[in-house]
């Protein structure tokens, strides 16, 4: 076992956290507030009867959905995942230049590049502390196996839904979809049958729910 002086233990324990440690621990207040918002437009819609924002802007938007309303989804969860670009602005700060939780798109790129760069410059990874991500595409799926419907006889089958290889992300959705071993599918392959989705396959759809 390596060890390591109390001296550089203790020190590395009473050093302050990074800029970018600190920012990522107030995006996580910030989604859980995107969350919570969700809930009050949603579920009880408190956020509306308070005032806070007014219905009509909410109810009479286009973009609102329904068919949601009233559903609260497994552990509160809305937007399962969240793009948030950051920039650095200083040696010492980070400002988030846009949030999205609706269809975030391009960690595929993130993940190809950093592949890229470890073969590149390898040496730059023994130098800076740089956080992995190769381990995301298995952390995303984790998560969707952990919102699925309770009660079914199996383990869940995720699936990553495309509009097909014309659409301008479909690169990370087949990217995303190989590498989380799920399969990816169109909307003409699944079929909803007594409000169960299964995905067609040749073998038919009855023993492959979703």
């Amino acid at each position: 076992m390596l060890q390591i002086a109390p001296s550089t233990y203790y020190a590395a324990r009473a050093r302050p956290p990074s800029a970018r440690a600190v920012r990522d621990a107030e995006l996580v207040e910030d989604i859980k507030v995107a969350h919570k918002a969700n809930l009050g437009v949603y579920g009880a819609r408190k956020i509306l009867a308070d005032g806070i924002v007014p219905a009509d802007i909410v109810l009479t938007n286009p973009q609102y959905c329904i068919p949601c309303a009233g559903v609260r989804p497994p552990h509160g969860v809305y937007a399962h995942i969240c793009g948030i670009d950051l920039i650095r602005t200083g040696p010492d700060a980070f400002c988030v230049l846009e949030d999205n939780a609706r269809t975030p798109s391009g960690v595929s790129y993130m993940i190809e590049n950093r592949d890229a760069m470890l073969r590149l410059c390898p040496e730059l990874f023994d130098i800076f502390p740089v956080r992995p991500v190769d381990s995301y595409p298995e952390l995303l799926r984790e998560t969707l196996y952990s919102v699925a419907p309770p009660g079914g006889s199996r383990e869940p089958r995720c699936v990553l839904l495309t509009p097909g290889h014309h659409n301008s992300a479909f690169y990370e959705h087949s990217f995303l979809a190989d590498n989380m071993g799920i399969e990816l599918v169109e909307g003409t392959d699944l079929v909803v049958d007594d409000d169960r989705v299964f995905m067609k396959t040749i073998a038919g759809y009855g023993s492959n729910s979703t």
